[in-house]
């Protein structure tokens, strides 16, 4: 594993990647309540148990933080995830590309 500059650590670390996609009311023609949630439920878990940084890559990503806005709880998740690394002064990352 590189370290923050580089160096070898000697540490061995594991990354895991989850690919799922989901269908809505816009993008499924689906009645209220028929939604699928598991790209929300796998967004929410993985920026919870995440370590050292989260990298998201979604075209279509959109949420909001607070009241208001986008229907899904991601950016409140990211709030309270770079809060916990703030209040344990962890060095974590987010990046999020569109």
């Amino acid at each position: 594993l590189e370290g923050e500059l580089g160096r070898d650590t000697g540490e061995e670390d594991e990354c895991t990647c989850q690919v799922v996609r989901s269908l809505d009311q816009w993008s499924g023609g689906l009645r209220k309540g028929q939604e699928e949630h598991s790209v929300l439920n796998a967004y929410l878990q993985l920026i919870q148990h995440a370590k050292h940084y989260i990298h998201i890559e979604n075209q279509f990503f959109v949420s909001s933080w607070g009241e208001g806005g986008a229907e899904n709880s991601i950016a409140n998740a990211l709030v309270r995830r770079i809060l916990l690394a703030i209040e344990a002064e962890e060095v974590f990352r987010v990046i999020v590309v569109l």
